[in-house]
């Protein structure tokens, strides 16, 4: 069975999944670039949008990833919402610009989330990671092309929530978990499914939203 991994920060986990799992490169930190065999996302955290960004790098990166971010909104950290929101608006152009799904850290924010891709006329599928709104913001959202990423604390803290997710716009992710498994057999627990069942659910998810792209760096990225 194939564990996918939608955003983990494990790098060596995302090194021995073969391509099933995306590595979370936090932009602009001192945290390791991605290397050959790594499949992995470049985002501008919404923690470092107030740091000087080598936009041109950036875009460097983007090219060598499957998808951009995390990025997002984050209303439980010290940075000014329009500061977050114009770094979140570049990536979001860079994502459509390149045709690369987006990866969404968005905490207190839920209410903005659908308005910016509106304004910003996104197309690409966005995966909302460490997913955590209420079922009523999730009945809306499932109309926009969004993906929903949940780890084992996301549902041991509001199990109801999966069982309101569509089948076809789950993800599972491992986050800074150091393992997937976890997640995995506390969500077929939760949708009373056997885990292959699950696990072919999610793979198929996860081809569709990253399998297409590929990883091309050779070298690490700098």
């Amino acid at each position: 069975m194939n564990l996918c991994d939608a955003h983990t920060h494990n790098q060596n986990r995302a090194i021995a999944t073969d391509g099933r799992a995306i590595h979370n490169w936090r932009f602009g930190t001192n945290e390791l670039p991605a290397t050959e065999g790594r499949h992995f996302s470049v985002g501008v955290h919404p923690w470092d949008a107030d740091k000087e960004i080598d936009w041109q790098a950036f875009d460097e990166a983007a090219k060598r990833a499957v998808a951009v971010g995390e990025c997002g909104l984050d209303k439980a950290c010290k940075i000014a919402l329009p500061l977050q929101r114009n770094v979140f608006l570049r990536q979001i152009e860079i994502s459509e610009n390149l045709a690369k799904p987006l990866i969404v850290h968005c905490v207190r924010a839920y209410g903005s989330i659908l308005e910016i891709r509106k304004i910003a006329a996104a197309t690409q599928p966005w995966i909302l990671h460490g997913f955590n709104a209420s079922a009523e913001w999730l009945r809306e959202a499932t109309t926009h092309n969004l993906l929903f990423s949940l780890g084992e604390p996301q549902l041991r803290r509001n199990s109801e929530l999966l069982l309101k997710i569509p089948t076809d716009s789950l993800l599972l992710e491992s986050d800074e978990q150091p393992d997937i498994a976890p997640a995995y057999r506390l969500a077929a627990q939760i949708l009373n499914l056997d885990l292959e069942s699950l696990c072919q659910i999610v793979e198929r998810n996860f081809q569709r939203v990253f399998g297409t792209q590929k990883a091309i760096s050779d070298k690490p990225i700098i």
